[in-house]
């Protein structure tokens, strides 16, 4: 009777502690507490569309060669005297589209970004026009960025050798950036009072040249600005 009494206990043992199991192992999955694990990537980082800033040249004086083909480069002249501000708004008379002459564009561009600042809109002028084309030329050939040209001349000399009586002047120049859009874009990449952002938005310049050239596929730009004696 007893070894009876002691089977029946532990049958009954094994059944609470079966339960106990169940409950433990089941009831997580039927309240849905179970974690599943799933790999995740992160997304790529987009770089840039422009180039990134290479070089400047605050002075016209100073000189920098690009030192490889595909180094974006850019240097500006400094300013002969602080630009004026502007005391009353001046509206833009140039049309602000794209007129799909690349050195058109550049002018286009260079005078919305000084529609901003209240600045008048620069016009060509011929004599500006010869010297920063020549100019460009003449970095393509010699496949270097300088303000002062092959034969030793800056560009006051050759705003001077060219019959231009001028205020003030200021000129920037770059290679490798493909568009119009790209190389303004450029130079006003910088504080307000970087050299190249300077020389766009002064707003005693009144006349501008733009030259381009090419050395196989890189672009030589030039930007030629001043403000011409009374």
């Amino acid at each position: 009777m007893a070894n009876s009494l002691r089977g029946l206990g532990l049958l009954l043992f094994g059944l609470v502690l079966g339960v106990i199991i169940g409950v433990w192992w089941v009831a997580p999955r039927l309240n849905g507490t179970v974690i599943r694990f799933e790999s995740a990537t992160n997304p790529t980082a987009i770089s840039s569309a422009l180039p990134s800033l290479a070089s400047i040249t605050p002075a016209s004086t100073a000189t920098t060669t690009s030192s490889a083909t595909t180094t974006p480069s850019v240097a500006a002249s400094a300013t002969s005297q602080a630009s004026p501000i502007a005391s009353a708004t001046i509206q833009v008379t140039a049309s602000l589209t794209s007129s799909g002459d690349l050195k058109l564009d550049v002018l286009l561009a260079v005078n919305r970004e000084r529609q901003k600042t209240n600045c008048v809109a620069l016009v060509f002028e011929p004599r500006l026009q010869t010297i920063a084309q020549a100019h460009a030329d003449d970095m393509a050939q010699h496949q270097k960025i300088d303000h002062v040209s092959s034969d030793g001349r800056s560009y006051s000399e050759r705003l001077e050798q060219a019959g231009y009586q001028f205020i003030r002047r200021g000129e920037n120049i770059s290679a490798w950036f493909a568009t119009p859009e790209e190389v303004v874009a450029q130079w006003m990449d910088e504080p307000v009072d970087g050299p190249h952002r300077a020389n766009i938005t002064n707003c005693a310049y009144r006349h501008v040249g733009i030259g381009l050239a090419y050395a196989e596929d890189r672009p030589y730009w030039v930007l030629d600005m001043a403000e011409p004696k009374p």
